[in-house]
């Protein structure tokens, strides 16, 4: 391991290290130095080392920090201040840290960025917990930009596209000093990816600490800014980094959703075509029309009725469709004819959030619309007199977001408690020829993604029932539409797109995803899971045992948020972090690039019910300004869980409404109500009736196998072609 020769500063030694140390590199950051050190001297950790390498600076920032040094001296163990003899760089300067420190972890900052007091405790509690190399923290950006760093879990596979974990962290120095410590690149600025490709190779792991605990400041003047960013120094590091660790390929996944319509080579699935017979000479003739199609420069086929009618009423904004695809408007094609002819098929955004908010308040106040929810009202019945049991597959992709497959698995459970048969299957699976009915789950991906090309054809889609996922303003809304016009029945999970289909010429139904009384993947348990999100979680909440339900104020999780980071909720997120690091907190949250599978993700239904069983409150804040109800957030992980819900203002849907069943307020107001409810008598007492309200109803008001009952008795029995 490379380090620099070096002069000492400053110095102060007890008999023994501790067993952390905060290793800190300094160059010319003398007007961040003081602030870096303050937020090292706050931390929640009683005893710890500091060392500090000054690589040369030349703007007396070593003279600032040893004046620093000279007044807190007290408050730290092993203390010493060095400076390089000449400048060496960001790797030899955090190597010369690291082998002057004798603790067993080393806290990796730099002299720009801080750390909120409880950062050190946590991520030492989750490095002994979990016994890996490093752990780090979700990270604040703040200065130039306000978003969150470090949200997505430790992962080989996610390596291989580039690096997406900062240099701040907490590291194994033993792990660190057996593969050589960082090394000098030909270009300062990867060298912490380096690292994290060296550690794996090396067989350790890390593992992601659910807090924002940490700060990172982006300025002009920083390294990245100036250096690593500039015109070809990123190829050029792209190349070294692929020289050294071959396995990193910056390829995407094959089923990112961000790239629509990428699918393996067409010989492999011509392939998989055939292993379906009754789907073979459809795929291929689709193919070969699609390919004649792009060879002439256009798609083939009839634009979808219901998008010529989104269309037709006023709802797609040119102006707003070439504002955000800047690809379209440099071609100078008409942006109307484009969005109709590729723009839904590839996936194009053409819904503004406010686009999308208007279009459900007019849906919701034409009286024509009437009708998505009146099978709810219906009288309820075990079954018609002398109807058979249905036998149905409910499908979801193998290869989607995994939380689809959780409400897959819902409804098969719903179908079986109501009498019939059903089966939960996905687009590998050969349809068995005994079902009577087929149900798809986010047809926007299962059509899309694997095999699930192969299915989309007239007599499996003409008769099948697609339930909606999506949000109205999504391009997988979009890229739904032709889908859902086509088939026999269209269910929506959200009340308000339910009426917004409608009034689109899709004569939809509201089906609400109601309580299952002991269904397993939903009921507490007498342990958490062992997944890899909860490896930093202790021990003691870990083998909690949540079958009997905690009141509000003994749940040791005082705030939980889950989800996939849009821009929004990136900002949001970051704005509210110092309020955020003073709580004990369980963030799970990540990109999302690509559908996230239980793998991938590191969490299921069982962790997430599990944790938030152990959490005060559970958090709602929405993707964007479109207040949609996030019922599978809110009501499985919330309600279903007693756990209380805070959310931005939704729009209300049938049965729970705010300040009866959950608590609503702008998030700008977020922190101040938390605050109220966590440490005031009145807030608590509040607290307890709405979390066990919420539940009372799901548990007796909102049944799954209730809603199923009326539904097939109301509507899929009466479809003409329906058995």
């Amino acid at each position: 391991m490379k380090t620099g020769p070096h002069t000492v500063l400053f110095s102060h030694t007890e008999e023994s290290p501790r067993e952390l140390a905060v290793c800190i590199s300094l160059y010319n950051y003398a007007d961040f130095i003081v602030e870096a050190l303050d937020s090292v001297q706050q931390q929640t950790l009683d005893r710890f080392d500091l060392t500090i390498v000054d690589d040369g600076s030349t703007d007396g920032s070593a003279s600032v920090a040893r004046n620093w040094l000279q007044e807190n001296t007290g408050r730290f163990g092993n203390v010493q201040l060095v400076q390089h003899l000449q400048n060496r760089g960001l790797p030899i300067t955090r190597n010369t840290a690291i082998a002057l420190s004798d603790a067993e972890y080393c806290f990796i900052l730099d002299a720009d960025n801080q750390l909120y007091p409880r950062c050190l405790e946590q991520c030492a509690e989750a490095a002994g917990v979990s016994n890996a190399a490093v752990a780090f923290p979700i990270v604040e950006v703040f200065g130039d930009r306000s978003e969150l760093l470090n949200v997505n879990l430790w992962s080989q596979s996610r390596f291989v596209e580039g690096n997406y974990i900062d240099a701040m962290a907490l590291l194994r120095r033993g792990a660190v000093l057996e593969v050589g410590g960082y090394s000098v690149m030909q270009i300062t600025g990867w060298e912490d990816f380096d690292l994290w490709c060296k550690l794996i190779e090396a067989g350790y792991q890390g593992v992601r600490v659910p807090e924002i605990l940490a700060r990172y400041r982006v300025h002009g003047a920083s390294m990245l800014q100036t250096v690593t960013h500039a015109p070809n120094n990123v190829d050029m590091l792209k190349k070294e980094i692929r020289q050294r660790h071959p396995w990193v390929t910056y390829a995407l996944p094959v089923s990112r959703l961000t790239v629509p319509r990428r699918k393996s080579p067409l010989w492999r699935r011509v392939v998989r075509a055939l292993g379906h017979p009754q789907r073979s000479a459809h795929f291929l003739r689709a193919r070969v029309r699609r390919w004649l199609a792009r060879c002439r420069g256009r798609f083939p086929g009839n634009p979808s009725a219901v998008v010529e009618r989104l269309v037709e009423l006023g709802w797609f904004d040119p102006d707003f469709y070439l504002d955000t695809h800047a690809d379209v408007a440099s071609k100078g094609v008409d942006p109307t004819q484009h969005f109709l002819d590729r723009g839904v098929l590839e996936g194009r955004v053409a819904l503004s959030p406010d686009q999308a908010e208007g279009l459900l308040r007019v849906a919701q106040q034409d009286a024509t619309n009437a009708g998505w929810s009146d099978y709810l009202a219906a009288e309820d019945s075990t079954s018609r007199v002398g109807s058979a049991p249905l036998k149905v597959g409910v499908y979801a992709s193998s290869r989607g977001n995994f939380y689809f497959t959780e409400i897959r698995d819902l409804l098969v459970e719903g179908l079986r408690r109501c009498g019939h048969e059903a089966q939960a299957l996905d687009e590998e699976s050969k349809r068995p020829a005994t079902l009577t009915h087929d149900v798809v789950v986010a047809p926007h991906e299962f059509f899309l993604l694997g095999e699930g090309p192969g299915w989309d054809d007239g007599t499996f889609l003409n008769n099948a029932i697609m339930l909606n996922t999506e949000q109205l303003h999504t391009p997988w809304f979009l890229r739904s539409l032709p889908l859902l016009e086509q088939a026999r029945v269209t269910l929506d999970i959200n009340c308000q797109s339910a009426a917004a289909l409608r009034y689109l010429g899709i004569p939809a139904h509201f089906l609400p995803l109601g309580y299952v009384p002991d269904y397993p993947p939903l009921e507490p348990r007498p342990r958490l899971p062992e997944v890899h999100a909860l490896a930093t979680l202790s021990t003691k909440l870990r083998t909690m045992d949540t079958r009997a339900d905690m009141p509000f104020s003994e749940r040791p999780v005082e705030i939980m948020y889950v989800s996939t980071l849009s821009p929004r909720r990136h900002m949001l997120l970051a704005r509210h972090a110092a309020f955020f690091s003073r709580h004990r907190c369980f963030f799970h949250v990540s990109l999302p690039h690509y559908p996230l599978s239980a793998k991938s993700d590191g969490m299921n239904i069982m962790a997430t019910s599990g944790v938030s069983r152990l959490s005060k409150i559970l958090l709602n804040i929405h993707r964007d300004e479109f207040s949609y109800f996030e019922w599978h957030r809110m009501v499985f992980y919330g309600f279903w869980q007693k756990t209380l819900v805070v959310t931005e203002p939704c729009y209300e849907v049938p049965d729970f409404q705010p300040g009866v069943h959950y608590l609503s307020c702008e998030h700008r107001d977020m922190p101040s109500l938390v605050e109220w409810l966590l440490n005031t008598t009145e807030g608590r007492d509040k607290a307890d009736k709405i979390r066990l309200q919420a539940y009372d109803t799901l548990s007796t008001q909102c049944v799954l196998r209730h809603h199923l009952r009326r539904l097939i008795d109301n509507v899929i029995r009466d479809i003409p072609g329906v058995a």
